[in-house]
């Protein structure tokens, strides 16, 4: 959508050409902010002037044009006198350009000597003046987050008590957002988004308000909201005509449509972004992989075979980091499984693996590694799969990240262990208790104590088996999981009558029968085994009536 200046609601076209200039340097668009703001100077006056004046000289800053930055604020220095405003006047003087963004150690001497004369400076000149020191510091080579948080906290706080705080809160609150999403504190970036939204006074502002909003419900298992957040973003963003902030937006979009399972909506999002990325002639993978990804998760999978091909030769082509070569590697490994070509699956996640090794992401690595495993262990090749789970295994010990990972694969290769009649299974479960104990995790503890007990059944320790899994009903029941732990009792229960106890076994499946009467398949299975341990007990009639209870269930 083309800018139009009659779309901004403004009561002259010097304040729109203001409000427009607003737009743009909210967006970092600092050329255009520019051209902007000096039509707002030359058909503006008073404090409105006052305002495109800042503007002007702000951008000339950024853009490096120091001269006329020197001489623009001088011009805004004088209309501030003549508009009897020695205050702001004096500020501005003794902070020099640094308060239109220069960021040079001598600049930042300056802001925070005007920083510390909170006594003779009304809450907006004090704000400013924090605001400035705020973006200084956030320009620096090495970022002090603490400081760049309090000081923007500060400014905050000091311009909720200025009678016009004009745009500064919004500034401010964004330097808060920004370490809160490089932190992935969500609870805070929940906080700074409402506080964004209520400080926009713009259409960027507004956009890049909702956009982070978008991330702060998504991280916080809100969806929908996020969803819609994000599609008012895009609104925006395409009403103001900033197609760069549209791109990065849309793919965001596309990508809340995701996790809202609104998968039409996403995948029409990713296209729009590809199409975009044309018009701006930009590099369009990160929306093509995107666009492939939808294509593995709606079963479309020889088209994103094709597509990640593509993609994957574009980028090592390109020189692409090796993570992003994997991750594309990886989706189409996805798509080589689902269609049943095992053999390249292998391969192409074999090839995943290497390069998130290359890349040092161990877990992965790990997780590639892992769907190899997988393929081996549905071919019941367990010599291969506990291999591939043995370099897996290595990798998440060594990254010591994420945890789901770590107990998956350890997981597994305790049970391609056990199937392989080797007992280091037992080391490998008790390594997986000793840390879902340590990280207080009841409910994986428990999952741990039942896999054990069907480890310890296919080693031949049936005995002790039951033993086990008598402990692990326990636990998960504890855990808040009594489907789990029915599922273990009954497994306990098939281990006795192997071990010829059917008495013991009829009375623990009669307790799994009493508590399984909301699950039809598990009461069906239960009663079939109810009746063939009646059989071997000598009651044959209660056999053949519970017999038929299986066949109703």
């Amino acid at each position: 959508m083309a800018f139009a200046l009659s779309d901004i609601d403004a009561p002259t076209e010097g304040q729109q050409w203001l409000l427009r200039a607003e737009e743009l340097f909210t967006a970092d668009v600092f050329a255009p902010a520019l051209s902007a703001a000096l039509h707002a100077v030359h058909l503006t006056a008073g404090a409105v002037r006052v305002t495109a004046l800042g503007i002007v000289t702000a951008c000339c800053v950024r853009l490096g044009q120091l001269e006329t930055a020197e001489s623009v604020a001088l011009q805004r220095h004088t209309l501030l006198l003549e508009l009897d405003k020695p205050l702001e006047a004096a500020s501005q003087s003794r902070m020099g350009l640094a308060f239109f963004g220069r960021a040079e150690p001598y600049d930042l001497a300056a802001l925070e000597r005007e920083t510390m004369n909170a006594d003779q400076l009304p809450p907006r000149l004090h704000s400013l003046a924090l605001l400035a020191l705020a973006d200084a510091l956030g320009r620096q080579p090495v970022r002090d987050k603490e400081r760049i948080h309090s000081t923007a906290g500060l400014a905050y706080l000091q311009a909720n008590a200025a009678d016009d705080p004009g745009s500064i809160q919004f500034f401010a609150a964004r330097h808060l957002m920004q370490i809160a999403v490089s932190d992935g504190n969500s609870e805070r970036m929940l906080e700074y988004s409402t506080m964004l939204l209520a400080a926009a006074r713009n259409r960027t502002a507004e956009a890049e308000a909702q956009s982070f909003s978008a991330m702060a419900l998504s991280s916080v298992g809100r969806p929908d909201e996020a969803l819609r957040a994000a599609t008012r973003a895009i609104e925006l963003y395409n009403a103001v005509d900033l197609p760069d902030r549209l791109y990065h937006t849309t793919i965001l979009g596309g990508r809340m449509a995701v996790d809202a399972q609104e998968r039409a909506i996403a995948l029409g999002r990713f296209r729009d972004a590809i199409e975009l990325a044309h018009e701006l002639d930009i590099d369009d993978t990160e929306a093509r992989k995107a666009v492939a990804n939808m294509l593995v998760m709606t079963d479309s999978h020889p088209e994103a075979i094709a597509m990640l091909a593509e993609i994957y030769n574009h980028e090592t082509t390109n020189g692409a980091p090796a993570a992003a070569r994997a991750e594309s590697l990886e989706f189409m490994a996805h798509s080589f499984a689902a269609t049943e070509q095992l053999d390249s699956a292998i391969q192409v996640w074999t090839m995943a693996a290497s390069l998130y090794t290359e890349a040092r992401a161990l877990d992965d690595a790990a997780r590639a590694t892992r769907s190899v495993a997988g393929i081996h262990t549905a071919r019941n090749d367990h010599e291969s799969a506990r291999a591939a789970l043995m370099i897996a295994a290595a990798a998440v010990r060594e990254s010591q990240g994420d945890g789901v990972i770590y107990l998956g694969v350890l997981h597994d290769l305790g049970t391609a262990q056990a199937s392989l009649g080797d007992r280091s299974a037992l080391a490998t479960f008790a390594e997986v208790e000793a840390d879902t104990i340590a990280n207080q995790a009841p409910w994986m503890t428990a999952a741990t104590l039942a896999a054990k007990a069907r480890a310890l059944h296919v080693l031949g320790d049936a005995e002790d088996a039951v033993d086990q899994a008598t402990k692990a009903a326990a636990a998960l029941r504890a855990a808040n999981d009594p489907s789990g732990a029915l599922r273990i009792e009954r497994f306990a229960a098939q281990v006795l009558a192997e071990l010829g106890r059917p008495k013991d076994a009829i009375k623990l499946l009669k307790t799994v029968g009493k508590n399984a009467r909301g699950d039809a398949e598990m009461l069906a299975g239960v009663n079939r085994e109810l009746a063939d341990c009646y059989d071997a007990v000598g009651k044959k009639r209660r056999a053949t009536g519970t017999r038929s209870l299986a066949g109703d269930a």
